[in-house]
Parts: C-alpha cells; sequence; structure tokens
C-alpha cells in the first residue's frame, strides 16, 4: 500500500472495514475473510480470489510440519486413483452477480407495469 501512498486507515474507511481489522491482517495476526477479499478485490479491482489465494499460501506457509510426523496414509480405497479438481464455470461471485442483475430487472419489470397500471385513465368517449 506504501508504494501507492495508502495508509490502513485510508484504505479501511474506503473499503468499510474496521481499521483495526485491516491492522491485523495486515501484521499477520488475522487472516483475509471472505467478506473483507470481496472488498479489497472490488477496491484494488482484482479477483476476490486473489485474496483468498494469498491468504491459503500464506496459511500453508506457516505450517512446518512434515508429512511423515503427522503419520497420515492415502486412503487405501482410492488405490492408485487421482483427482483433477476442475474450477467451476462461473465463479460463485458472478453468479451471485447475475442472480443480482436478474433480480432487479425482474424488479424494474413489475415498477413499470406498476406505473402503467396507475396512470389515470382518460374519460371514455361516448
Amino acid at each position: 500500500m506504501e508504494p501507492l501512498g495508502l495508509s490502513a486507515y485510508r484504505v479501511s474507511l474506503e473499503i468499510g472495514v474496521p481499521q483495526i481489522t485491516l491492522s491485523h491482517i495486515l501484521r499477520g495476526n488475522r487472516g483475509i475473510s471472505p467478506g473483507v477479499a470481496v472488498r479489497l478485490g472490488l477496491y484494488f479491482g482484482v479477483a476476490p480470489q486473489f485474496w483468498l489465494a494469498l491468504q491459503a499460501d500464506y496459511d500453508l506457509s506457516r505450517i512446518s510440519v512434515d508429512a511423515e510426523e503427522l503419520q497420515v496414509e492415502k486412503c487405501a480405497a482410492l488405490g492408485d486413483r487421482q483427482f483433477t479438481l476442475k474450477p467451476p464455470e462461473k465463479p460463485p461471485l458472478a453468479q451471485a452477480a447475475q442472480a443480482a442483475q436478474a433480480a432487479q430487472a425482474a424488479q424494474a419489470a413489475q415498477r413499470v407495469v406498476l406505473i402503467k397500471f396507475q396512470q389515470p385513465v382518460g374519460k371514455r368517449a361516448g
């Protein structure tokens, strides 16, 4: 943040997160929650997944345990099978944004219908 001339106080105000929360994250005393990741993503123009991936990398880097010390063996039921995870077709945030847009469009359509229905009817010729 310093290269951009930003302080923790300013960023916390602009993203709507308490300053103490952001300070704890910066000191490594607190993790980045999904909610904060979304706010940071919107503020800095990057995907929230970027911030969550940084947090996961940081968390894993702090674990200094050798796999042999854990004494955990691979699940025998898997045999030689290995699995590859596929990313979702659309990130959950994109799905939520699409659902929000659809809801807004539906509300706008309802308002138009109400406005047309509530307009006074002109005098009938007769």
